[in-house]
């Protein structure tokens, strides 16, 4: 008794239905794409934790930065009292000048780092107080150059800009101190990401101990699927 030939069922897909060449193809292709974009996931994890890590050093260098400019301030109040009780007050302003450009530097490059929010505001408002105490220290000296006693009467003008540019320092380092923290933060989440996506990445297509390499699985023969009519040879007539 012969066996009839097996005709084609209607409910296979083409894959099914694909040649066992066929079907590896597909499947190295859609193992290639996956590999592919798990490399970009975890280049794009790097990317972020290097923008974190260089935001951090950036608002850790504008804080120095804050912290150098005030303290040349510093010296600025120092050259104001020197033209007070100098024989030659008019000796304090080479050293004056040369302070205030120095500071000046300082601004300079501190305009250059980029910030945002509140942190880029409080510096902003830095830059401009330092400007105000310098012009008043200037205007000090001068008239001490002029009239050294009736200087004296305006002392405490030198003291209250530099007071005003003591709050302008303390607001810059807090909205400094709040950014740095953030960004930290930031960069500590990047950092577990880009470790996580390049663990991933390194394991490939690999199913872990214990379990096959679902990648580079040999391909066997496709299993049976309901309703569908045994080929020649299966033993039925």
């Amino acid at each position: 008794m012969s066996s009839a030939m097996p005709t084609a069922d209607p409910r296979h897909g083409w894959f099914a239905d694909s040649s066992l060449l066929t079907k590896s193809g597909v499947i190295s292709g859609v193992v290639v794409l996956a590999f592919g974009a798990v490399a970009l996931v975890a280049a794009s994890g790097v990317g972020r934790a290097s923008e974190a890590s260089e935001r951090v050093g950036d608002l850790m260098r504008a804080t120095a930065l804050a912290l150098q400019v005030d303290a040349r301030a510093g010296e600025l109040e120092v050259d104001a009292y020197g033209a007070l009780v100098r024989e030659d007050p008019t000796a304090g302003r080479e050293t004056l000048a040369e302070d205030v450009t120095a500071a000046q530097q300082q601004l300079d490059e501190l305009s250059t780092i980029t910030l945002t929010g509140p942190s880029a505001r409080a510096v902003s408002e830095l830059e401009a107080g330092f400007v105000d105490h310098a012009d008043a220290v200037t205007a000090f000296v001068d008239s001490a150059v002029v009239d050294q006693s009736g200087a004296r009467a305006s002392w405490e003008d030198v003291q209250e800009a530099d007071d005003l540019l003591d709050a302008d320092v303390d607001a810059a380092q807090d909205a400094l101190a709040t950014a740095t923290d953030e960004a930290e933060a930031e960069q500590g989440a990047a950092v577990r990401a880009a470790v996580v996506n390049q663990r991933r990445h390194r394991a490939g297509g690999s199913g872990g101990p214990g379990r096959p390499d679902r990648g580079h699985a040999a391909l066997g023969p496709p299993p049976r699927r309901a309703g569908q009519r045994l080929a020649l040879g299966d033993g039925r007539r």
